[in-house]
């Protein structure tokens, strides 16, 4: 059985692997550096070999052709998509790396981007290679928001189950339950805010943000009918809500205008 048998920090930018059978020394040359990016805290690319193999396996959309050797030309836009928050969203830097410690890179097919978390990982995320760094930063804020949801979430449960209701979701195209529901919301929610900071720091005549934040404005609102004043929210859910729902209200008065 292959375990991990030693983790050296070697400096800021990289972490040292060691991979062995469990009770025979490390071999030296199936050691392995970890590349990491970003400012202040960074965040590792990973191997597929490093993360827990549902994430690995799991491809709803069936679009994953590859887990690519992590290059410098992979490395590239993650580096340049978290300068772009340090430099555009510095609030959305903080947002990403004070949860996320590890990316799972993968490449899908059509150029299809997609990201996922997995709640029995904490702090690793997949995300599809993208040369943009605006979609890269996207799906960094996107999938930060779900490590946050899955954290709390292990306190007790977002809703009562009262309402049996089903709710139409933007984002997969089908009625989801009401927990679904906000999960998506407090996601993309988040995402729609990381689109209006970057129309109003630099990005303002850039035509993928303004698309963007318009599509997103509309989801937005589908997925907060059902949330609003529901009572079977619990505290849990209503704080995961109700100031992201004032959030996304203020940011809409300083929306820049097309």
């Amino acid at each position: 059985m292959i375990k991990l048998l030693k983790l050296q920090v070697r400096d800021s930018q990289c972490l040292r692997i060691c991979l062995g059978h469990e009770g025979n020394p490390c071999p030296e040359g199936i050691a392995e550096q970890v590349i990491q990016v970003g400012p202040g805290r960074p965040v590792g690319l990973l191997p597929s070999y490093a993360v827990p193999r549902d994430m690995v396996v799991e491809d709803d959309f069936h679009s994953i052709f590859e887990f690519p050797r992590i290059t410098s030309r992979e490395v590239q836009p993650f580096a340049a998509a978290l300068h772009l928050l340090s430099r555009h969203v510095p609030e959305y830097l903080e947002w990403v790396q004070g949860v996320l410690r590890g990316v799972l890179v993968c490449r899908c097919d059509h150029s299809r981007t997609r990201s996922s978390s997995w709640m029995h990982a904490p702090g690793i995320v997949l995300v599809s290679w993208s040369a943009d760094p605006v979609e890269v930063a996207e799906m960094l804020v996107h999938e930060s928001s779900h490590q946050y949801f899955h954290l709390l979430s292990r306190l007790g449960k977002v809703d009562d189950g009262s309402d049996e209701g089903e709710y139409f979701s933007p984002a997969v195209q089908r009625s989801r339950p009401l927990s679904r529901i906000l999960i998506g919301y407090h996601a993309f929610a988040n995402v729609l805010l990381f689109y209006r900071a970057l129309l109003r720091n630099g990005f303002t005549d850039d035509p993928h943000c303004r698309a963007t934040e318009t599509r997103l404005c509309h989801d937005v609102e589908l997925l907060e009918l059902p949330l609003r004043d529901n009572p079977a929210l619990t505290q849990i859910g209503r704080d995961l809500t109700q100031p992201l729902m004032e959030q996304v209200r203020e940011s809409r008065l300083f929306r820049v205008n097309a």
